[in-house]
């Protein structure tokens, strides 16, 4: 049995011996093709290498032969600006541009100008507007109208003159009109009304009326502002993209209920008002009645002791 060589120089002799008998095969192959066919030559292909301490990975040799490469840059001079000095360049730009329109412009608009009138405190009608402070929602375009049937029927020349005009307009109002909405602002409106007729002097704007003894109903006053509510219609509106569109339509909604409900209104004084509405909304507020379930407040106290 003979044993694997294993030392460095045995290997190269098998090497060596290994390329003689590659050479000499390749040597015989090449002469018996010649001799088979005289046209076909021999051809050979040299290759050249080099050692793998000059090769580099591509993203390297790419970025070294780049026109743009950051270490080919020279130092900064300070030549030019950096770039956030032109970023205060363009702001101070931009503010320089309103101001120029302030100062330009804006005295223009003094051929325009009408005195302003501040709404009358006893306006029948109120819209509601919703806004995130600047951010985009589509709720933004929600416009919410409120009136209360009392201002719509407290004179003759109201838009609703006659009783069975009032119960015609309740009726087409279906679901947007509730009895109890609004009640909560009347009582807070003549209970200010009472506190500035009682003190003497200036009287705070800030909600101090109603923090005041004399600001407080007696029953007969609650009484009777609860038996002289007549309730109050809402009209929302957000089908529209614009708040103003949805305002309008409020509006044109609520023009034509009074125009139909002075329409021969006697026709429907027989119809009596659903209260299903009113009834399903004191259900919510009550939570379907678990607002007076058991709690903590109702564990008797002598069984903690």
């Amino acid at each position: 049995m003979t044993l694997p060589l294993t030392s460095q120089a045995s290997r190269r002799a098998t090497a060596g011996a290994a390329r003689t008998l590659l050479s000499a095969g390749g040597a015989s192959s090449s002469s018996s093709s010649a001799g088979s066919s005289s046209s076909n030559t021999n051809t050979q292909r040299a290759f050249s290498t080099s050692h793998s301490s000059h090769a580099k990975p591509r993203k390297a040799r790419v970025a070294a032969d780049a026109a743009m490469n950051i270490r080919k840059l020279k130092a900064f001079q300070y030549d030019d600006i950096p770039t956030l000095g032109h970023e205060i360049l363009d702001y101070n730009r931009d503010f320089l541009r309103v101001f120029r329109l302030v100062e330009l412009e804006l005295p223009k608009l003094a051929a325009f100008r009408q005195p302003f009138t501040g709404a009358d405190l006893g306006a029948i009608i109120k819209l509601r507007f919703v806004h995130h402070q600047g951010e985009t929602h589509p709720e933004n375009r929600k416009v919410v109208l409120s009136v209360n049937v009392s201002e719509l029927f407290s004179h003759p020349s109201s838009p609703l003159p006659t009783p069975a005009a009032k119960h015609k307009f309740l009726l087409l109002a279906g679901e947007r009109y509730s009895p109890l909405a609004g009640l909560k602002d009347a009582r807070d409106k003549l209970r200010i009304e009472l506190a500035r007729s009682t003190r003497e002097g200036a009287v705070g704007w800030n909600g101090s009326e109603l923090k005041s003894a004399e600001a407080n109903l007696s029953d007969e006053q609650e009484e009777g502002l609860r038996n002289a509510w007549m309730g109050q219609v809402k009209i929302g509106g957000d089908r529209f993209p614009n708040e103003r569109m949805n305002a309008t339509w409020c509006l044109d909604t609520l023009q034509k209920l009074i125009h139909e409900a002075n329409q021969r209104p006697e026709h429907m004084t027989n119809v009596p008002l659903d209260p299903r509405p009113q009834l399903a909304r004191d259900a919510r507020a009550h939570a379907f009645g678990r607002s007076n379930a058991v709690s903590l407040r109702d564990f008797p106290s002598e069984w903690l002791s």
